[in-house]
């Protein structure tokens, strides 16, 4: 909600679902997905909300947002603005500091993870599919993420992939191999 009072936008109501007027115009943001949870001591929001042009009918941009949550205050430490429709998000696990998001795009999905350290957010994948990703863990232990890509076929360690791509954790970022 923040970025609305900074683009200059005025609040004429509140609820989940709220309407904003700026230049004349209407638009509706409404919130999709929310994600909570403890991050190193810090209990950070990740958000995704949609806004609408209200006269027009049509959404325009849906907003990822990474927020604080400090007693009554929320402070956004990263936000993020995509044409894409958001489908989920999730932590790979309660103690994980990373965050999957899952986008569709229309014809194929989008698939965004974000490591979170301390109130710092970085983008550590950023890649596309054409059907859903599966997350794996190798009984190495290594934590993988395979991304099936039609025009592609690789055969990677023990791990047959046919027409996709997995992409390991190095402990910075994922990386194919």
């Amino acid at each position: 909600m923040n970025w609305l009072a900074e683009k200059g936008f005025i609040l004429l109501s509140l609820s989940s679902i709220f309407t904003v007027a700026f230049a004349g115009e209407s638009y509706t943001d409404s919130l999709q997905l929310r994600l909570s949870g403890n991050f190193e001591g810090h209990t950070i929001q990740v958000d995704v909300t949609e806004v609408t042009d209200k006269e027009k009918g049509v959404s325009f941009k849906r907003v990822l947002s990474f927020n604080i949550i400090e007693g009554a205050k929320i402070k956004i430490v990263s936000k993020i603005e995509s044409l894409d429709a958001p489908v989920s998000i999730f932590r790979l696990s309660d103690q994980s500091p990373r965050v999957v998001t899952l986008w569709t795009t229309g014809s194929a999905y989008r698939i965004r993870v974000f490591q979170i350290s301390g109130i710092s957010i970085r983008e550590v994948l950023d890649v596309g599919s054409r059907s859903s990703p599966q997350l794996v863990r190798l009984p190495s232990g290594e934590e993988a993420i395979l991304v099936n890509n039609p025009d592609l076929e690789q055969k990677i360690q023990a791990v047959d992939i046919s027409k996709g791509q997995l992409f390991f954790w190095d402990g910075r970022s994922y990386r194919a191999k």
